[in-house]
């Protein structure tokens, strides 16, 4: 939560926010003024896989991270999440996958559906970006609202 100011970001952005009712303001807020660092990962069976290679010796990322996790995309596009489920990792990596193991983790659902509202309106030109409304229950203070705010400051 501190690193590149990710607390005072957002406790700046619900600021700036019209909180109806006017106590979410205040219920907010104290939630980021006492969140602990956030771990978007879960160790489920279910969700959107991290496509993950990490090294078996130093636990290091892939170098090669970002296109092979276009490569996995490009395939769960095609054949479904089961995709990364039954990938033939000697295959994908060649000569890497001796020294690599696939990770299995998902992200945690709360970021996934946080970052959903910045997709879906930013791929759709009818829509505008920020949203003018988000609308839920007050028991999505320590879900959906909290991810939405802490995915979108920068």
């Amino acid at each position: 939560m501190e690193q590149h100011g990710l607390r005072q970001l957002a406790l700046q952005a619900i600021t700036q926010v019209e909180w109806i009712p006017n106590w979410g303001k205040a219920r907010m807020s104290g939630m980021i003024e006492n969140r602990p660092d956030w771990c978007i990962s879960r160790q489920r069976t279910w969700g959107v896989p991290l496509a993950f290679f990490i090294h078996n010796e130093t636990g290091n990322l892939h170098p090669n991270t970002l296109s092979l996790m276009e490569k996995v995309a490009q395939q769960v596009e095609k054949q479904g999440i089961e995709a990364w489920y039954t990938l033939d990792t000697q295959a994908f990596l060649g000569v890497d996958a001796n020294h690599y193991h696939q990770t299995f983790d998902v992200l945690d659902v709360w970021f996934d559906a946080g970052v959903l509202p910045e997709c879906l309106l930013k791929m759709r030109p009818e829509l505008s970006w920020p949203a003018d409304l988000v609308l839920e229950g007050s028991d999505q203070h320590r879900g959906w609202f909290h991810s939405q705010l802490l995915t979108s400051v920068r």
